[in-house]
């Protein structure tokens, strides 16, 4: 099996494992006094690991495809990239920096790897859109994809978006479970995952 295969089966795979680590009523009701570190243990296991699957997705051997065929060709080290690919991969790249690295800095990074929130959050990124770290995964998504013009990747998007939008909901389901009206509110409010520029 190729790797491009095993990648694809850990990113669908992983997801049981991810849902466990946002249940902490669950973690609570299974492991008592020791929940917070398994609960902690298995938030950042399998997080980690999806990003590693995912990036696996990206980088495994796969055939090329190009947007603008009789566009300009840029030789690089390893393959030929369109130059059309380079420069809205480039802007991927840097709006998928951008809203992960905000994230995190607006959430914590022990609540980013352990998903484990202490509060609503709903200030600095949080206030323009629900999942700034989901929603900058998936521009990498399109980012990797067009740099390294992987066709089978260019395939796999639909399948990245649904599974990003089922963890979105499940997050949510849990984080209504423990913030109640508060997170109920805030949904109204900002939208999950197309960011609100315009108050």
């Amino acid at each position: 099996m190729s790797w491009f295969w095993l990648s694809v089966i850990g990113f669908v795979s992983i997801l049981p494992l991810y849902f466990i680590s946002l249940e902490h009523d669950r973690l609570e009701e299974l492991f008592e006094k020791n929940d917070v570190a398994i609960g902690n243990f298995l938030g950042a296991f399998s997080g980690w690991a999806l990003f590693i699957f995912w990036a696996g997705i990206w980088v495994s051997p796969q055939p090329h495809f190009n947007l603008n065929p009789k566009g300009m060709m840029l030789n690089m080290v390893f393959m030929e990239l369109p130059l059309a690919h380079l420069i809205m991969g480039s802007i991927f790249f840097v709006l998928a920096v951008y809203f992960g690295i905000r994230g995190i800095m607006d959430l914590g990074m022990k609540t980013s790897e352990t998903h484990r929130p202490e509060k609503v959050v709903k200030t600095g990124v949080y206030s323009r859109v629900r999942h700034p770290q989901y929603l900058g995964g998936i521009l990498g998504h399109f980012s990797m994809t067009l740099l390294l013009s992987g066709l089978h990747s260019l395939y796999l998007t639909p399948l990245v978006i649904s599974e990003i939008i089922i963890i979105c909901l499940k997050e949510e389901r849990e984080l209504i479970r423990e913030f109640g009206n508060e997170y109920e509110e805030y949904r109204k409010e900002v939208p999950m995952l197309l960011p609100r520029i315009f108050d």
